[in-house]
């Protein structure tokens, strides 16, 4: 039998390079499948939903950590000797005006009523204080680590300012040592001096800025700083 090979050899190349393109296809296929298989939506895979918890809690825990809740501010106004009106910055050009501020843990004598001469007395000297100036606001935080707001929404916080010899003075300390203030507890009673005095601390307490248990001094009632938000040492 005669056989043309002028005829096959060209039909059997052919269909080589047919089998061997159809081979190539299917193993190109099949290692693109798991890339196209991750392509799909995060939110659809359980392991994007764990990942993205993580990230939140990475995010909020540095978010303390950063001491967020220190905020540059410009007094505008000064109601009396513990409240006062402030444009926060809150950073990347975005302004917050007219943030009443409730100094946290103080209480001034009122400007009306019975109190009114020292009220006054006391308002005018965190007007000479602060009224005008740029301060450096610190917020207090409850244990979700979000702002913390007293009676009729004002926010809690204390006002820090830079002195002469660039010191930064908490007025909220200040008024205490100078008699202008006495010391006000969590629920917003007033507590007597005396009273606060003869008070045995306890042995920790959390911190007011992020929930971080803090060791007290008995002898001093000094609560030691803060590991965790860099809250330096502080009365009790």
């Amino acid at each position: 039998m005669d056989i043309n090979f002028s005829v096959w050899i060209p039909r059997i190349l052919g269909a080589i390079v047919l089998l061997g393109a159809f081979a190539a296809l299917m193993y190109y296929s099949v290692r693109a499948a798991p890339e196209t298989q991750d392509r799909r939506p995060r939110s659809n895979r359980t392991p994007g939903r764990t990942s993205a918890l993580v990230e939140t809690n990475r995010a909020e825990h540095l978010r303390i950590r950063s001491k967020l809740y220190y905020y540059a501010a410009h007094v505008t106004a000064v109601y009396d000797g513990d409240t006062c009106t402030v444009n926060v910055d809150m950073g990347l050009g975005i302004w917050k005006h007219n943030q009443t501020i409730r100094l946290w843990k103080v209480n001034t004598p009122e400007v009306r009523g019975p109190e009114r001469a020292q009220g006054l007395e006391v308002r005018d000297f965190v007007r000479d204080y602060i009224l005008g100036k740029d301060i450096l606001l610190r917020t207090i935080l409850d244990k979700r680590g979000e702002d913390q707001t007293g009676k009729f929404g004002r926010l809690l916080g204390e006002i820090l300012v830079e002195d002469e010899a660039g010191e930064l003075v908490n007025l909220n300390e200040l008024l205490l040592a100078e008699g202008m203030a006495v010391p006000m507890d969590e629920g917003g009673s007033s507590v007597p001096a005396t009273e606060r005095s003869i008070q045995a601390p306890p042995d920790t307490a959390a911190c007011p800025f992020c929930g971080q248990l803090r060791k007290i001094d008995s002898d001093t009632a000094i609560m030691e700083a803060c590991l965790n938000c860099l809250d330096p040492a502080r009365k009790w």
